[in-house]
């Protein structure tokens, strides 16, 4: 038996060798197909051509069921990453060819950079995760991109609005580029309408070098609120502090492109007064600039006279309101009289809840009254300043 296997494994071996056939004409070479079965692979004559027999599995595989097709679709559906399954997609790009050296780089970069939280508070560690995790999630799609075989047409992919991450949280720079890209968006897309260079007849390049207010940052973000879109855009996260910082560093020109966009004629027309108004565009303000800047001065001596008074009277009687005004004005008061006025006010309260003589408060007394009253500039309740600015618009109407 042995001898008999033996001999039948050299006739499969034999049977195996890829073998030349010579056929004459291609109607030979059909006949002899439909009654013999050819192994996939075997070269062949037909009328002094050579021609190799398909293996008919792989000619009724489906569209596009490729290894580039398989790693992209991993990729996008996150079935693969570059950290887990580095090895293998880079086994793959050897398969589909071309040169892919520095994909293969970056991935084998990745994957022996994983954040560590030795020595991290957990906040720093899931910082560095939530960084790391960008980072795939672009390599991913770098490497789908890469190795797509879909049909490049003249239209591109438009790119990703730019996010904090991308600037390693640098805000400056993000707002920058995030305000570059807005106004590239409006230059672009030659088959769409071209969007208007101006709001209400006022020209965006007019606004340059013009800084927004505090009413025209909160318009862009009570539109945000009910536009993910824009949300999604401007890369606001619910984080009051990065969101305000990124709210702070718009244009005004970017800011009126927003509204012009999403805003509703409420929101149109709002903005358009405080383009005339506040920034001194279309119209003719409803203050003169002198005599709004007059006003603004009175108003602001006013506050300051009001805030000082509110705070020498509170000292006698009550140095718990006197500490609110403290806090209130600490951007004012110097840094090496700010503790000692803390002690101070601490003193006060102790005499009041009777945990201290009167008499060995006197130097706070001195001390907040010298030091810390000419710093006092902001009471908690005084709205002279806006009040004298709505009082002139209010005016302007009625006559």
């Amino acid at each position: 038996m042995k001898k008999l296997s033996q001999i039948l494994e050299s006739i499969n071996e034999v049977d195996s060798i890829v073998r030349e056939i010579e056929f004459k004409t291609p109607e030979d070479f059909k006949k002899y197909k439909a009654k013999h079965k050819m192994r996939p692979g075997t070269v062949v004559k037909v009328a002094g051509k050579d021609k190799v027999i398909d293996d008919p599995k792989k000619n009724t595989k489906p569209k596009g069921d490729t290894t580039a097709d398989t790693l992209t679709k991993g990729l996008k559906d996150c079935v693969l990453n570059p950290y887990k399954d580095g090895p293998m997609i880079n086994q793959a790009l050897d398969d589909i060819g071309g040169d892919h050296s520095e994909l293969k780089k970056r991935i084998d970069t990745y994957g022996d950079n994983v954040p560590s939280s030795k020595g991290k508070s957990e906040a720093e560690y899931q910082k560095e995760i939530d960084k790391y995790k960008e980072e795939g999630e672009k390599l991913s799609n770098d490497i789908a991109d890469a190795v797509s075989d879909k049909p490049k047409g003249k239209k591109t992919k438009s790119k990703p609005m730019p996010q904090p991450s991308d600037f390693g949280g640098d805000m400056d720079k993000y707002t920058a580029a995030l305000n570059k890209r807005m106004k590239d968006d409006e230059k672009s897309s030659s088959d769409k309408p071209k969007k208007p260079k101006d709001f209400n007849g006022i020209d965006y390049e007019k606004m340059k070098g013009k800084t927004p207010g505090v009413w025209d940052k909160q318009a862009v973000n009570n539109l945000s609120n009910k536009n993910p879109e824009l949300k999604k855009e401007l890369g606001l996260t619910g984080d009051y502090g990065k969101d305000s910082e990124i709210l702070d560093n718009l244009d005004l020109a970017t800011i009126s492109s927003i509204i012009d966009k999403y805003g509703d004629d409420y929101n149109k027309e709002s903005h358009m007064e405080r383009l005339r108004d506040d920034h001194g565009f279309g119209d003719k303000p409803d203050v003169d600039p002198k005599t709004d800047k007059e006003m603004q001065k009175v108003a602001g001596d006013a506050n300051e006279k009001m805030a000082k008074d509110e705070f020498k009277d509170t000292l006698d009687s009550d140095p718990m309101y006197a500490g609110e005004l403290f806090n209130k004005n600490l951007k004012n008061i110097p840094e090496e009289d700010r503790e000692m006025g803390q002690e101070a006010l601490f003193a006060l309260q102790d005499v009041e809840m009777g945990l201290l003589d009167a008499s060995d408060a006197e130097w706070a007394k001195e001390f907040l009254r010298k030091d810390i009253l000419p710093h006092i500039k902001e009471g908690k309740n005084s709205y002279l300043r806006q009040l004298s600015k709505i009082t002139t618009r209010y005016n302007k109407w009625l006559n």
